[in-house]
């Protein structure tokens, strides 16, 4: 039985990604590799946020084609006041949620499964970082 499940395991792909800073800073988030899916790699993410400084307190911050919700994650572990996270795959938006509400206790996040250039164009947000 045991070689049934490793056999199983094996046949899916799994990916992992990790927050390289902040609170949840070495937190690792794992997701199923897909074709759609390309999760930001962290010397991206590093770049990134070496760029917008370390702290993100007070900052609102929007996640488009969130995926993996890399970015957002990140952001709220900088200590982002919000972010909203915007995601056409309802599958990879729920993962998400399920992985956000695992690491916080607050409420400081919006969820909408849609597609993202239409979101935008419906949605007057005030926000510091996109």
């Amino acid at each position: 039985m045991s070689c049934i499940i490793i056999n199983e395991m094996k046949k899916e792909k799994k990916g992992e990604i990790r927050i390289i800073g902040g609170k949840w800073k070495g937190k690792k988030i794992y997701f199923n590799l897909n074709h759609d899916l390309r999760p930001t790699p962290d010397r991206a993410k590093e770049t990134l946020f070496n760029w917008l400084g370390q702290d993100l307190s007070q900052m609102s911050c929007l996640d488009l084609f969130s995926g993996t919700g890399a970015l957002g994650l990140e952001a709220l572990s900088r200590g982002a006041k919000k972010v909203t996270f915007v995601e056409k795959n309802k599958d990879y938006l729920q993962k998400i949620k399920i992985v956000y509400l695992e690491m916080s206790e607050k409420e400081d996040c919006d969820f909408f499964c849609a597609e993202c250039l239409e979101w935008v164009k419906k949605i007057v947000l005030k926000l510091n970082m996109i």
